[in-house]
């Protein structure tokens, strides 16, 4: 019985100070307001924020690396294919990780995009997912995910190549 209760005691000592990931994650901080504020720039047209994202980030739009500038321009192309852009049911939060993940700050977006296709009329929805790193208040690592299928097929059909 004593050769149990040892070996509890000492089981459950080692889960009781694992290091996991851990954060805490909040939804009305300067960080998420400030992807917010990136996204009502961009249903605006206007990209007048982009000064939160540093000049060499790291930025990946569905598997393709962009510069900073190739990011700005391949969303403003959204505007000569769609009008009445808007992101209809949106959450936006961000995690302050703990030392097992090196103190690092994500913001995350969940959201359902949609636009109406200018040549055909059609609204379309897509559902996004953006994570943003950062560093020192500004975003050094974008990372967006989309199903491109129907952007691409705008595309062609407007003869605009990214």
């Amino acid at each position: 019985m004593k050769k149990i209760l040892f070996f509890l005691i000492i089981i459950n000592f080692g889960f009781v100070n694992a290091q996991g990931i851990s954060g805490v994650t909040t939804t009305e901080d300067k960080y998420s307001n400030s992807v917010r504020d990136l996204i009502t720039d961009y249903i605006d047209n206007k990209f007048e924020l982009t000064d939160f994202i540093s000049d060499d980030a790291n930025i990946t739009v569905v598997g393709q690396v962009l510069s900073k500038e190739q990011y700005i321009q391949g969303f403003k192309i959204h505007h000569k294919l769609y009008t009445d852009i808007k992101f209809g049911t949106m959450f936006i939060d961000t995690t302050v990780y703990n030392e097992a993940f090196n103190n690092q700050v994500w913001s995350h977006l969940w959201a359902e995009w949609s636009g109406k296709n200018i040549m055909t009329g059609k609204v379309s929805t897509n559902w996004v997912n953006g994570s943003y790193k950062w560093v020192d208040g500004k975003i050094v690592n974008i990372n967006v995910i989309y199903d491109p299928t129907e952007l691409n097929a705008d595309l062609k059909r407007a003869k605009i190549k990214m």
